[in-house]
């Protein structure tokens, strides 16, 4: 990055979660996977997930895909590589010890051989129905000398000293794993179409959560002070999907192991989708709501894609989003609750149905919420999407342009804010930043005209680890720093950066909130982050 770039930085938009806090298989099929290439290649990445531990080191995925501007994707040759850099571990998994590694320097080495445990059991399991739908007479009898394998039997020939690069040039029986994946993969791309982060991503998914803890941070590790805020998920109930780790409780309590161990670089939003509460008692809402601050998280992310909108839904559903909305922002002789809320606001993203996106996520439907709940303290994510900050498909001023619609929505509303996360149309476009910038420059010029000023309100949110973004955080950032190092700009890159956000998390507030949730260290870092924040 830059060595203009801001040294404070709070990147309000992040993601840690792995395959396991997500419905894969929805998801998939939603993107276009068949639902027979959808069970398998879920059953793949829940296995290889499995098998990376919230407490185990950063391990064998350590080859970052890498790109720029003037390199072409060929997606065959990552096909390749990935299905490689997985069979290799598999192999590794039923007792080879990778010596060298000739195709990938950076590839970590494995110098122990792992026990084979329950999970990769699993893996094989999985790797026996993908064979079961697409093997050949090959890759069956492969099958059967890794079953040798697995019942503590090596003969059948097989080579364990294998390096990566023989591996898939050898005739070992075991290339069957690496063909196999690469089958699933090509196969996969034929429906969906895999760009280079959308293989990334689900690179990214098989990870522990501490090693995408970790990948997170080191963008950020050459800051002064950093804090980033992960957005969690719900999407089981829309899905009709269920992820390996049930929301309730167990994701809400990992993340919130996650966070503690970050020292105080990580703080979290829980989900909340409104779908899973219809039927349920204000009681036991507001207790899962309570339950989720209880366990560290400072807010919550809503994402109408799955199925609602913040107003004009039909009535069972309405009640559960407006006792949710009056549960964050609470007020009586006793007690007042001042709760972000985090919401998707772009034409795109994950959909249960086709146009879902557009639909539910119009900011329209806000200004009747905001009526009704005017202290609601509320974040559009994406500032309302490219499409609109580009004006691509609507100008600025129409109804149906997302943008202008949150500009005004953090104009007249107190508590109102957005980012400016995910705006991939900047990243390698330097007219596409200009026009940004442009756009910006009209904005605050015009701040005094209205009650609350823009420039106090848009904030610094990258979205990583979304399929656009994986690879790309460090373009993003460059792209967005040299916008804020314009002349007419310079004056709030401190508060789009960090201090806005600061005051949209009522961060202070929030460091007091959670005390006793937290060790030591971390509540001392937030501090000094919150210090040095407020010096500038």
């Amino acid at each position: 990055m830059s060595d203009a770039r801001s040294k404070i930085v709070i990147d309000i938009h992040t993601h840690v979660f792995n395959s396991n806090y997500l419905p894969l298989k929805g998801i998939f099929i939603s993107w276009g996977v068949p639902a027979f290439l959808a069970r398998p290649l879920t059953k793949v990445a829940l296995a290889l997930t499995s098998r990376s531990r919230l407490n185990s080191k950063v391990a064998i995925f350590k080859r970052e895909l890498s790109k720029d501007d003037n390199s072409t994707f060929n997606l065959d040759n990552e096909i390749d590589t990935m299905s490689e850099i997985l069979a290799v571990d598999y192999a590794n998994a039923l007792g080879q010890e990778l010596s060298e590694f000739k195709s990938y320097k950076n590839l970590e080495e494995s110098s122990v051989s792992r026990n084979l445990s329950e999970d990769d059991l699993d893996l094989f399991g999985a790797l026996v129905d993908l064979n079961n739908l697409v093997g050949d007479e090959d890759t069956t009898k492969a099958i059967d000398e890794i079953k040798k394998i697995l019942n503590g039997h090596e003969g059948g020939g097989v080579d364990l000293q294998l390096t990566s690069s023989e591996l898939v040039k050898s005739s070992w029986k075991g290339y069957f794993i690496f063909k196999l994946f690469r089958y699933l993969f090509r196969k996969i791309s034929t429906y969906v179409d895999l760009g280079y982060d959308y293989f990334d991503f689900l690179r990214e998914m098989t990870k522990s959560e501490k090693a995408i803890l970790t990948r997170l941070i080191s963008y950020y590790d050459d800051c002064d002070e950093f804090l980033c805020v992960h957005q969690m998920m719900d999407m089981s109930v829309p899905f009709d999907d269920q992820p390996s780790f049930e929301f309730y409780d167990k994701q809400i309590t990992r993340m919130h192991s996650l966070e503690k161990h970050s020292k105080g670089k990580l703080l979290g939003m829980s989900a909340f989708d409104p779908l899973r509460f219809v039927g349920k008692s204000k009681e036991e809402i507001e207790g899962k709501l309570g339950y989720a601050l209880n366990n560290g998280k400072v807010g919550f992310k809503l994402y109408p894609p799955m199925g609602f909108m913040a107003s004009n839904n039909e009535e069972n559903l309405q009640r559960v989003i407006d006792i949710f909305f009056e549960f964050c922002c609470h007020e009586n002789d006793k007690e007042r609750r001042d709760i972000p809320i985090f919401v998707h606001c772009n034409m795109a993203g994950f959909e249960v149905s086709k146009g879902s996106g557009f639909r539910n996520s119009h900011p329209k439907y806000w200004y009747e919420a905001l009526r009704k709940f005017p202290n609601l303290r509320v974040c559009f994510a994406h500032g309302g999407g490219s499409k609109g900050w580009m004006e691509s498909k609507y100008p600025w001023g129409h109804e149906n342009n997302f943008a202008s619609s949150v500009v005004e929505l953090c104009r007249y509303n107190k508590n109102v804010y957005c980012d400016l996360s995910h705006l991939d149309i900047i990243i390698s476009n330097n007219q596409n930043r200009d026009k940004l910038r442009d756009r910006l420059v009209s904005i605050v010029s015009k701040d005094d005209e209205y009650k609350y000023a823009f420039k106090d309100k848009v904030m610094f949110g990258s979205d990583w680890h979304m399929p656009l973004m994986v690879n790309d955080i460090k373009k993003f950032f460059s792209q967005l720093d040299n916008i804020f190092e314009d002349e007419q700009l310079k004056g709030i890159k401190h508060s789009f950066f960090a201090r806005n956000a600061v005051e949209y998390l009522v961060l202070e507030d929030q460091v007091k909130r959670i005390s006793s949730q937290f060790p030591t260290e971390n509540l001392e870092q937030l501090n000094t982050l919150l210090n040095k924040v407020y010096a500038l």
